[in-house]
């Protein structure tokens, strides 16, 4: 019997059940050669402002209620507003517990949908003890099983199954994407690298998403594998492979064996080497239909090892790839490639004040502030969540000297993420990225080539090289851009071992700096320099007898860049004389 109190509060909320159905339905599955459906149902708002002992009984008498007012079979699905199960199972009926239910639980759990199995029968069911109660009220959603006849069909039964862990795993899916509040200004990226990946197509696929570091690139290979992974039978995230695949010499036997361990059961099966993990990986893995994230790739002999052909895996299959380097993706055949974009101002504002406020809105004492620190981050979710948690908690004044301390110190966790990409560069690139992030950037892209060509740099593949591992931008116009953390770790690079002594510096482009230098005797760190002699932002230009006089010091000089409004400034310099023979 349907209790009183709760055929009150349903006909108060929907009226009649189809009124319930007209209102409430999500999604419905009809199979043509049955009358049997899927419902699913999501709890009104109105309900979320009663006690939780109505959701107690909500489900249990709407199940009831649907038992008794209707003639057809149904598999009914309610949507519980709590978080400890994915899935509360009931069901009404002997048979299907011997049969339905059990491989419906198991098909949930494979699908690693945390699952509670009620094995009561809801038929004989009376008084349902506090746990249960409990087990009910922590559950997302309420599958209520009231069909006989599906045990008798072990094809329609199988076809029930898929369709209702499908769509309990896409409810799912959907719910926690929408739960992450920090994936704000993702949403078009996300639906483009899902258009990309065809989800429709039979023929296997394989994508990359390279970008800078800290800029987002596993967040949103992440939110895309959520996304999507339901149809696949097999499904993994491999993460941190640069860092693992160096970790030791079987750095890569060890992530062949995390990706084979998703279809080998036996924990205790051994890879000799890599090329043996080639082999069991090209043995196991064809008959699966996969869905692989591989993230954080360095080296060719990454991808190799891990996804050497798309012939390794089953028809449909889906890798995703996530770098710093598209000349990676490039060299393995890698046809669709995405670049990840920074953020937005107003989305980097939302997210920043997310970490610092717990809110779309600062507080009013911080809200220029917070503006100067959006600012300074310029777009890239790395520094926004590292300095958002910071700051989270700090009094005003402690907000006001924070953009005053970036100005002169970056910050360190956003310049370590970034260094990687410098650290693993070749000697002159690492000497061509140095140049463009302290005297070239803003340069048209010949003007730079010629100017760093004339030093021996090897600059048209150098700057093409910066270029796929993110370092630097071409504009339209093709002028050299770099992004401003990037730009900071350059001249962090330059300033690290002696930040208060420029005369060891090897590049020198602030004007106190250089007329500090140009007072020695002797120099032999500097190699390059850009400067200007005229009077810029209200103050003096640099003294021009140090210009015509200094730089004859400075032994190793290569490369000297000087604007000036005096046309005279340099008649009569001779190489050798005031200037160095390095020139």
């Amino acid at each position: 019997m349907v209790s009183p109190n709760a055929k009150r509060k349903l006909k108060g909320c929907f009226v009649t059940r189809e009124t319930l159905y007209r209102q409430h339905v999500v999604g419905i599955e009809h199979f043509p050669d049955d009358k049997s459906s899927i419902k699913l149902f999501d709890i009104p708002p109105t309900f979320h402002r009663f006690p939780p002992c109505l959701y107690r009984r909500l489900a249990i008498d709407i199940a009831l209620l649907v038992k008794v007012s209707s003639a057809k079979d149904e598999i009914l699905v309610v949507i519980l507003k709590s978080y400890k199960y994915d899935v509360f199972l009931s069901f009404a009926g002997q048979e299907v517990r011997k049969s339905f239910l059990d491989h419906l639980y198991v098909a949930l759990q494979w699908q690693e949908i945390v699952t509670f199995k009620d094995d009561k029968n809801l038929t004989k069911l009376k008084i349902i003890k506090d746990d249960l109660f409990e087990s009910i009220e922590e559950s997302k959603f309420h599958i209520i099983i009231l069909s006989k006849p599906y045990a008798a069909s072990t094809w329609h039964e199988a076809k029930v199954i898929k369709r209702i862990v499908q769509k309990i795993s896409l409810e799912l899916r959907s719910t926690n994407l929408k739960a992450d509040e920090y994936l704000v200004g993702m949403e078009s990226r996300i639906r483009d690298i899902i258009s990309s990946l065809e989800m429709d197509v039979e023929d296997g696929r394989m994508i990359g998403i390279k970008g800078i570091g800290g800029g987002g690139k596993m967040t949103l290979a992440t939110a895309v594998f959520d996304k999507t992974c339901f149809p696949f039978e097999v499904k993994s995230i491999v993460g941190n492979i640069r860092e693992v695949s160096k970790s030791s010499m079987f750095g890569l036997q060890s992530l062949q064996k995390q990706v084979l361990s998703i279809v080998i059961k036996d924990i205790n099966f051994i890879i000799s080497s890599v090329r043996d993990g080639k082999s069991l990986m090209k043995k196991n893995l064809p008959g699966k239909k996969v869905l692989l994230v591989l993230d954080d790739m360095d080296h060719l002999d990454q991808l190799e090892a891990l996804a050497g052909e798309l012939n390794w895996f089953k028809g449909g299959s889906r890798i995703i790839i996530t770098t710093r380097d598209e000349q990676l993706l490039v060299a393995h055949g890698v046809k669709v490639i995405h670049d990840v974009t920074l953020l937005s101002q107003s989305d980097a504002t939302r997210v920043f004040n997310r970490y610092a406020f717990g809110k779309d809105i600062p507080i009013n004492m911080c809200k220029e502030l917070s503006l100067q620190v959006v600012h300074y981050v310029t777009g890239l979710p790395l520094t926004i969540k590292v300095l958002g948690s910071f700051l989270c908690g700090k009094d005003e004044l402690e907000w006001k000297d924070a953009p005053e301390r970036l100005k002169k110190i970056p910050l360190k966790e956003t310049l370590e993420k970034l260094e990687l990409s410098y650290t693993i560069l070749d000697h002159d690139y690492k000497d061509i990225f140095l140049d463009v992030a302290c005297l070239l950037e803003g340069w048209r892209k010949d003007d730079a080539i010629r100017e760093l060509e004339c030093c021996e740099l090897h600059a048209r593949i150098g700057l093409r090289v910066l270029e796929q591992r993110s370092l630097i931008t071409i504009t339209h116009n093709q002028e050299l851009g770099m992004h401003d953390h990037i730009q900071e770790l350059g001249w962090n690079m330059v300033r690290r071992l002696h930040p208060t002594k420029p005369i060891r510096h090897s590049r020198l482009w602030m004007r106190g700096e250089i007329e500090d230098v140009l007072t020695y005797k002797s120099v032999a760190a500097t190699i390059a320099i850009a400067t200007h002699t005229h009077p810029w932002l209200g103050k003096q230009g640099i003294c021009c007898r140090f210009v015509t006089h200094g730089f004859g010091n400075m032994k190793n000089l290569r490369f000297l860049h000087v604007t000036s409004s005096t046309i005279d400034l340099l008649e009569g310099i001779e190489v050798g004389k005031n200037l160095p023979n390095a020139l």
